[in-house]
């Protein structure tokens, strides 16, 4: 991995925007507990900004992203900021909620600041070869905190992925395992805070489509994670409800992926059969099921019992507002059960895994 894969976490390729696309940068985080574990406190920020002049994101309007070809990477962008951390018991879900406008530097930094000293900022980070110094502060909380790699591991430093298509793609910067240390506050208080965690800035151009996306950070420090996109009814799914079992697993996947990487190893190993099942519960929380195959038989197998929710809900105005497309962002925090599997040949040790903690995102609806 490069410098330049690292500044590349600061650009956002003006001239590939389309009406459809979106602009993220997030952190999702577990701190470590006294034992070595991780969870169930976890953690997210999130900066994003939307295309379209007029855009709602969790019911709050702002400009949008630019869509000017000439715009350089430098051009301001408003931007809608949130921020939620969940302590095991309950979920502080408007840490941060706020709009403004975000001042890029390119290849060292964005700042999103309003004229009430609310926002964020993401600044590259001296003394390491990959570190990020972050801090965001929201009415009811937020965090200063650095993220840190290892240049020597894949999966610990920033990795660029792009997939373009006649119908749009998206430019990834992942890094997909992070060590951090800080800051955090609440309505209950400030704490200091370190563990592991995952970084995401993605240029998506591309109609937002349904998804299923996990990372999971297991006891002994194993990470696992996949991304399944797929087509079904929902599609036209608006609001917060399920289908009936049969008809939520009724999805053709594309294309889908996933990692693991065992605690201590610096190699991952990638699956191609990737499956999530959903269980839609009676006035609880859907609960997920997952099954990963690889090469010569290796394989992991486990349940996601979610103990919180979160959303970000996108809206665009159609048909000159008389209707507002929808798209539901939903983030279960979990834990995991019923761990087996097979890597490298070899039983996984569940006992020294169990439990593990993570975020499941699963989408839905069409973001016109």
């Amino acid at each position: 991995m490069t410098d330049d894969t690292f500044s590349k976490i600061w650009d956002w390729y003006p001239e590939k925007t389309n009406p459809f696309s979106s602009l993220w940068w997030f952190f999702l985080l577990l701190p470590k507990n006294e034992d070595g574990s991780y969870g169930p406190k976890q953690i997210m920020f999130v900066l994003v900004s939307c295309a379209g002049e007029q855009v709602r994101v969790n019911g709050t309007a702002h400009g949008g992203l630019p869509r000017l070809i000439n715009a350089g990477p430098a051009q301001p962008i408003n931007t809608y900021m949130l921020g939620w951390m969940h302590d095991g018991q309950r979920m502080f879900d408007k840490l941060l909620d706020e709009t403004g406008v975000a001042q890029l530097a390119q290849g060292h930094s964005v700042h999103v600041w309003n004229d009430e000293g609310y926002g964020g900022e993401i600044v590259r980070g001296n003394g390491l070869p990959f570190a990020v110094d972050a801090r965001f502060c929201g009415r009811q909380g937020g965090g200063q905190f650095r993220a840190w790699g290892d240049p020597a591991s894949e999966i610990s430093s920033p990795n660029i992925s792009a997939k373009h298509t006649p119908l749009g793609g998206a430019d990834v910067v992942a890094w997909r395992h992070v060590q951090f240390e800080g800051e955090f506050s609440t309505p209950e208080g400030t704490e200091s805070l370190a563990g592991i965690g995952y970084f995401q800035r993605i240029c998506m151009n591309v109609i937002p489509f349904p998804w299923k996306w996990i990372w999971a950070a297991f006891a002994d420090g194993s990470i696992f994670s996949c991304f399944v996109p797929f087509i079904g009814p929902h599609l036209v799914r608006r609001g917060d409800w399920f289908f009936p079992g049969w008809l939520e697993n009724l999805t053709i996947p594309i294309m889908p992926s996933g990692y693991f990487c065992k605690a201590g190893s610096l190699e991952t190993t990638q699956f191609k059969n990737v499956r999530v099942g959903v269980r839609p519960q009676n006035g609880s929380y859907p609960q997920f099921t997952v099954f990963c195959e690889a090469d010569k038989g290796d394989y992991l197998s486990y349940r996601l019992l979610p103990y919180g929710h979160n959303q970000v809900v996108l809206e665009r105005p159609q048909l000159r507002s008389r209707w507002w497309s929808l798209y539901n962002y939903n983030e279960y925090v979990f834990r995991t059960a019923d761990i087996t599997g097979r890597i490298g040949g070899k039983a996984l040790d569940v006992r020294g895994m169990s439990p593990g903690y993570g975020n499941l995102e699963y989408t839905w609806g069409l973001g016109l």
